[in-house]
Formats: structure tokens, sequence, C-alpha cells
């Protein structure tokens, strides 16, 4: 892996808005923490390895300050990922990703807070594992079908479903 970027992608970067990348942090029983940018980063106390991920399907909250899901999808390359898909000790597990950006000399300018949630359905398809991931909110799912005013409220069941004795035949 080269540690200086060749200077024809110097020049295609030159924007500045161009000179970003993100980070992803897994705390999974062996934590994981990844980057796309090809020599990795070191950065916020943590060593970021470069590896083939992207990050897509991103959906914006309603009040536009962080996304609500997101997915993951990274290169299994010599099954690198895959006990994320087949062991279950790495389900839910909690999920950073943050945007960085680059000076021009391509040091760690600063970074952005861009998802914070845990992971969900992972999937592995040929050599890609892709995570869903969602905001850690709490209960999810339909709302409830009964409303409050039928559910018990003490320890009784309902008149219509107690059992009546009618005296036994003898």
């Amino acid at each position: 892996m080269p540690t200086v970027l060749d200077p024809i992608i110097i020049e295609l970067l030159s924007d500045v808005t161009k000179r970003t990348s993100f980070v992803v942090a897994l705390d999974t029983p062996t934590p994981r923490c990844w980057t796309p940018f090809p020599r990795g980063l070191d950065f916020g106390g943590e060593r970021y390895f470069p590896l083939d991920i992207t990050v897509t399907g991103v959906v914006e909250s309603l009040d536009q300050t962080q996304p609500s899901a997101a997915s993951i999808t990274i290169s299994n390359k010599g099954n690198a990922a895959s006990d994320l898909v087949r062991d279950a000790a790495n389900r839910l597990a909690p999920v950073t990703i943050r945007r960085v950006w680059f000076a021009p000399d391509w040091s760690v300018a600063g970074s952005d807070l861009w998802f914070v949630g845990r992971t969900g359905k992972p999937s592995l398809r040929g050599q890609l594992v892709t995570l869903q991931c969602g905001q850690n909110v709490g209960r999810t799912g339909s709302s409830p079908i009964r409303p409050y005013t039928d559910l018990m409220h003490s320890h009784q069941p309902p008149d219509s479903q107690k059992f009546v004795y009618t005296g036994g035949g003898d």
C-alpha cells in the first residue's frame, strides 16, 4: 500500500469538497474500525484499517440532523467479515459512522458524526457482506392493534373470559 497518493489523484481531488471520506466503527466482541481511505487513518485515538467498504441507502431523519437508517457493504475478501453474518454475538452491535475531511496535505482536518445506531439484518452475497443499520430508538414495528381501553388493567380476566362453574354431574 503506497504511503503517498499519486499526483494525478491529487489533481483530480483538488476541490476541498471532494477531500472527504468516512470511518466506520463496529463495537462487536471483536471491535472493528474500517475506512475506505487507501492507507487507513489514525483518528480519535483509533486506527481505522483500509477496507473496500461503502455506506449507501442513507435515510435522513425528519429534522435533517442525522440519518435514521444506513446500509454498510463490506468486501469479504479472505472472510474477514463473515462472522458479522454467522455469529449471533455480532447482531445489534453499536455502529458509529463519521465523515472525515482532509487538509491539502491529506492529514485529517476535521470530522462530523454522521450516523449512530445498531447493526440490523446482515446478508452475505458472494464476496459482499451487507449490514442494514438503524438508529437505536427503542421499539420498532407497527403500533398495537388494541386500544389502551381494551387492555387488562388488573390481574383479573375480563368478564367474558371468566370460568363459570355450573355445577358438576353427580
